[in-house]
């Protein structure tokens, strides 16, 4: 007994085991062994949309010694068996019928619905069928055998405990052939078709003294090979039975289609290293100077009183902040303030820096990805669609920091998959720095409000505005409203500075590589895989080309993905 985890049918073999299950045409033979369909004893039923019926006049197996001739006959009729005369029935050879031929391949019905071809031995032994076909009519078979060693039969159980729904059973026989020869054998040369609790075939009148390597095959609907079997070396003998059990094991799931996958990653190490990039972020200055906190805050209320709309009162406030600047008394003063309240840039990062490490340390990835059989090379295809990692920064509700990537993503290593289970990696662009550029958007202005009012006050804004208030001959002129505005021009550089570094992260750290060992699941008991899951999803984030000076970030997590239904155009 051989267990096969693919089909062990060629692809024109299959093509006809799948075309027999789906219509339940008459050339698969009956559980009998005579031709039909299966209990019809040599009748083609009406069927659905069938307006006629075919039926087997004699026997449905002829079984002739080589050179011997042995007439066919069908008789053609309407539904309410009124005969069809003048019509044109067809006669054609099914299998491996080597020399063998038939007198006519077209014959015309006579007054009663008559039509006669003459099957006409050869020399070789073969078993095969001759399939009878008419206008409107299920097509029907009659096994067909010549041999001069006499004749046996073959009974083949083919038994299925799996828990797949298998409505249909194919049992195919082929002559001289062994089960790892059947990839590259176009068809059998006879079948029988079993519908429901039918468990059993029977082929009749055989060659004896020929070998053959017996193929059962367990359909679903539609026609969706489920489980198969395939025993061979089982050699006829004359004038008895052979019986050969073949136990219909469950094929290998069928991966191939769209699934839409979420990667759920532990990237408490990323969150680190961003949080890192954020606390270690230097603001620029002109070069060859260094800028205190107090020259930008200052700065920034000058740009703020002299803006084109300004009124007179700011512009001469803004004089008068010049003045007082002149001297520098001003300007450390306010220094010395910022230094004991310990505000600035670098109390701005650290707080900044928390909320990245806080809100970056669980990734979800969402990709589509797609297994295409290809033409005898599978392949895996990922798409990133979107990266995100949810938030509670929003007080009273949960937020989701979202960066849209729809990017390709290289497969590595080589996709491969056995009976239920699946190895598969990718190879995508980094988007961790992104991911915290929204972290530090939302940080800064959530629906609280309470974050940006957080910057200000750690870049040193509260000790500005106390500085303005001591001198009224800027501060008659600038408000509160206008002390923040200038706080904001600082905190906008400053953001986009840091939102600058972490961005160049992903430049530096530009690759991410993940592998996984997926689960197969088939939910609905068809043969297709419904759910890809893996409990565990290793990942490594690190420069491309890989910097000897840089230690790639390793990563963990789990994924699973649902098959997405496929939707048929017209």
């Amino acid at each position: 007994m051989r267990i096969f985890g693919r089909l062990v049918c060629g692809a024109a073999c299959l093509a006809f085991l799948g075309a027999c299950a789906t219509t339940g045409d008459a050339s698969a033979g009956g559980a009998g062994g005579g031709g039909g369909v299966a209990g019809s004893s040599g009748t083609g039923g009406a069927g659905a949309g069938a307006s006629a019926r075919l039926t087997v006049e004699g026997p449905s197996t002829v079984a002739l010694m080589s050179s011997q001739q042995a007439a066919i006959t069908v008789r053609y009729v309407s539904e309410d068996d009124s005969p069809r005369p003048q019509a044109s029935v067809n006669f054609t050879l099914v299998g491996s019928a080597k020399d063998s031929g038939l007198s006519q391949l077209t014959a015309t019905t006579d007054a009663e619905g008559r039509a006669t071809t003459t099957l006409l031995a050869g020399l070789q032994t073969a078993s095969f069928q001759v399939r009878i076909s008419a206008a409107g009519a299920q097509p029907v078979v009659v096994d067909a055998a010549v041999s001069d060693h006499g004749f046996g039969n073959l009974r083949v159980p083919a038994p299925y405990s799996g828990r797949r729904l298998v409505t249909q059973r194919r049992v195919a026989i082929f002559a001289g052939k062994t089960c790892e020869e059947l990839d590259q054998t176009p068809g059998p040369d006879r079948l029988s078709n079993l519908t429901g609790s039918e468990a059993e075939a029977r082929f009749i009148g055989l060659p004896a003294a020929t070998s053959y390597a017996v193929l059962a095959v367990g359909f679903g609907a539609p026609a969706i090979a489920l489980a198969q079997g395939c025993i061979d070396d089982i050699t006829i003998e004359a004038d008895l039975e052979v019986s050969a059990s073949v136990q219909l094991s469950d094929l290998n799931l069928n991966p191939w289609g769209d699934y839409r996958v979420d990667a759920v990653l532990d990237t408490d190490e990323v969150a680190l290293e961003l949080a890192a990039r954020v606390r270690d972020h230097a603001m620029s200055s002109a070069p060859g100077t260094t800028t205190t906190t107090a020259q930008r805050l200052l700065d920034a209320l000058n740009d703020t009183l002299r803006l084109d709309s300004a009124a007179s009162a700011q512009v001469a406030a803004a004089d008068a902040l010049a003045l007082l600047r002149d001297p520098g008394t001003a300007l450390v003063d306010l220094q010395a303030a910022l230094d004991v309240a310990e505000r600035g840039p670098m109390a701005a990062q650290a707080w900044l820096a928390d909320q990245v490490d806080q809100e970056l340390g669980t990734t979800t990835l969402s990709l589509d990805v797609l297994l295409d059989e290809g033409a005898g090379e599978p392949n895996i295809e990922w798409a990133l669609l979107q990266a995100q990692t949810p938030s509670t920064l929003v007080q009273g509700g949960v937020i989701n920091y979202v960066v849209e990537v729809p990017v390709s993503v290289a497969a590595i290593p080589a996709f491969a998959w056995s009976r239920d289970e699946m190895l598969a990696g990718g190879e995508m662009p980094s988007v961790f720095g992104a991911l915290a550029v929204e972290v530090t958007d939302a940080a800064i202005d959530n629906t609280s409000a309470s974050g940006r009012a957080e910057a200000r006050s750690l870049l040193g804004c509260g000790e500005l505005l106390a500085w303005v208030q001591q001198h009224t001959e800027v501060g008659d002129a600038c408000d509160v409203a206008c002390v923040e505005a200038a706080c904001d021009l600082v905190l906008s550089t400053w953001l986009a500075g840091v939102q600058a570094s972490l961005l160049a992260v992903d430049a530096s750290r530009s690759v991410v590589s993940f592998s996984a060992t997926f689960d197969l699941v088939d939910t609905s008991a068809n043969a297709e895989v419904d759910v890809l899951r893996t409990a565990v999803l290793d990942a490594v984030w690190a420069a491309d080309p890989l910097d000897e000076q840089d230690t790639p970030l390793a990563i963990t997590g789990r994924a699973s993905g649902s098959r997405l239904a496929t939707t048929v155009s017209d």
